[in-house]
């Protein structure tokens, strides 16, 4: 009986186990958990197709801005070539006519103080000195000699 009783325990062990075992297992519940991570999955894929869009959209967006930039360029080169060339004869002009062209302003300096500072001369600039007044030397008559003296 003794092997008879053991057997009959081993199967009650056996079925114990595998009692355990289905319980174990509707606790873990697969499928559950198999529907969670393929929403997660879904989600995460909704977002990259999302920002792939948006990105096409700002490519887009830059290729349009580009092509008026480029048409604005076409459109204002040659005045802008036409009036530097200007600019450049307009030195050598002023410079016969005993004017001082202004002075370029440095890059990356404020225009409006550029300009002002070419408007008014500072001391440190020597600018063309206006006419003066006659001289005082006056030669005295029948003499011969200078007088400077007079003024």
């Amino acid at each position: 009986m003794t092997d008879r009783s053991s057997a009959e325990r081993l199967a009650h062990d056996a079925l114990t186990a595998l009692t355990d075992l289905a319980q174990a297992l509707r606790t873990l519940d697969v499928v559950d958990q198999g529907r969670r991570k393929t929403e997660q999955a879904r989600h995460q894929v909704e977002s990259l197709v999302t920002t792939l869009r948006n990105v096409g959209a700002t490519l887009d967006n830059l290729h349009q801005l580009s092509t008026r930039v480029t048409a604005l360029l076409d459109e204002i080169e040659e005045p802008v070539k036409k009036l530097a060339l200007v600019a450049d004869q307009l030195g050598p002009m002023l410079a016969m006519l005993g004017m001082k062209p202004p002075a370029a302003p440095s890059p990356g300096a404020n225009p409006a103080t550029a300009t002002q500072s070419a408007a008014t001369p500072s001391a440190a600039t020597p600018s063309a000195a206006p006419p003066t007044a006659p001289s005082a030397v006056t030669e005295s008559p029948g003499t011969g000699t200078t007088d400077s003296s007079a003024g």
